[in-house]
């Protein structure tokens, strides 16, 4: 056998520290979860707020706040699902925190049922699904969606559904997330004045009979 070469011998002998064990040697798992975890850190840190502070600054351009409503759904799968395993809390807070629920309801208010942007589909459908993924079980959050959305929140939803129902997407996260809030019992009155009811029988009379597993109609 060969004999080892000095610079070899340096590091695992006396002249320098031991090379490192294979227990020790970091795995692909080790690498992508340290990876995951300083991504979460830096949007837990700055950004969701940031977003949110620019959407509040754009708030005039469509673009610009239908691209920041897509950023935030496309990062927030896994903002969501991995900031509470890591941080032992919901992330959702940082959102709530940065009127990001407030902006939701306003985009739904300026721009699908806006003059010029009444037909913008892309709009409704991005804050229908914001708003649907931050209707969570948390009792904090029920309670601040009961205190938005009991004076605005449920009659813009219903006109933005009323309005795009005809699109499946739109359709399903709207529905969805009326089916949610209905679980909060002071909604029930609420939900009756803004004739949903009416409009999920639209709806089922719209797509019934076609032939998609998402609806499961």
């Amino acid at each position: 056998m060969k004999r080892l070469s000095k610079a070899v011998q340096d590091r695992v002998g006396r002249k320098g520290p031991p090379l490192l064990q294979d227990e020790h040697v970091p795995t692909s798992d080790d690498n992508s979860a340290h990876s995951s975890l300083q991504l979460v850190l830096v949007l837990k840190q700055n950004g969701v707020g940031e977003i949110c502070r620019t959407i509040k600054a754009e708030i005039d351009t469509i673009w610009a706040v239908q691209s920041a409503f897509k950023t935030l759904a496309s990062v927030g799968h896994f903002y969501f699902s991995c900031g509470e395993t890591v941080f032992s809390v919901n992330p959702a807070d940082g959102f709530y925190d940065s009127d990001g629920l407030l902006l939701a309801l306003f985009a739904l208010k300026k721009f699908p049922h806006h003059r010029e942007h009444k037909h913008d589909q892309q709009a409704a459908w991005y804050a229908l699904a914001l708003l649907n993924a931050l209707t969570t079980s948390d009792s904090y959050h029920i309670q601040l969606i009961e205190t938005v959305f009991s004076h605005r929140g449920v009659p813009l939803i219903a006109r933005a559904i009323a309005m795009h129902v005809q699109v499946e997407e739109i359709a399903l996260e709207g529905f969805q997330l009326l089916e949610r809030i209905a679980t909060v019992s002071h909604f029930f009155a609420v939900i009756n004045r803004n004739h949903v009811l009416e409009l999920a029988y639209h709806a089922l009379s719209l797509y019934k009979g076609m032939n998609s597993p998402d609806l499961n109609i």
